[in-house]
Order: C-alpha cells, then structure tokens, then sequence
C-alpha cells in the first residue's frame, strides 16, 4: 500500500495508473493545450465522474495564470563577416570574440 500524504489541506493517495497509449495521449493534448499538467487534467477526470458525495471536499488549485514564456529580444543583427546559418563560422566568431 502506498503512503497518504498531506496536500491542499485534504488526504491524499499516490497511485500508479497504466493507460492506453491513445487515452494517455487524448490527456497529453488537453493538458498542453490548457497549459496543465496530465495529472491535473486525470484528477479533474475523476472527480467529475465520481459521485458529489465523495467529491464535495475536494479542491483543485488553479494556477493564477497560464504559463507564458516572454523572449527576451535585442536590436542589432550579425556582423556582415558572420552568416547566422553557417554555425561553426558563428563559432569561430564568438570564441575569436571572447
């Protein structure tokens, strides 16, 4: 048996799930769509089909936001001597830079 664990205020219990591939995949994509974790999109699959008496305590943290990469970005461009698509040239040119 598998040790509860305090999360979120309520007990909880680890558990190993064997899917098939095609239902693990249908999670997969929905959790990469909503920018959530496969457990997160399972758990969620679970409690709503569990009956309300079991489920009423039950509290899902959401995220306070999606997550979002933000790029950092710069103005300038290669030096004319340098062709970006040609990696060891950009190499070379960095290592004689440092």
């Amino acid at each position: 048996m598998e040790k509860a664990r305090k999360e979120n205020a309520m007990d909880t219990q680890a558990l190993t799930l064997h899917l098939p591939i095609p239902l693990y995949d249908h999670f997969k994509l929905r959790a990469q769509q909503r920018h959530r974790s496969v457990e997160a999109e399972l758990l969620d699959a679970v409690v709503a089909a569990a009956p309300r008496s079991v489920t009423g305590s039950v509290e899902r943290k959401q995220p306070d936001r999606p997550f979002r990469l933000d790029w950092v970005t710069v103005e300038g461009s290669a030096p004319p001597e340098v062709d970006p698509a040609d990696r060891d040239l950009l190499y070379e040119y960095l290592e004689e830079r440092t």
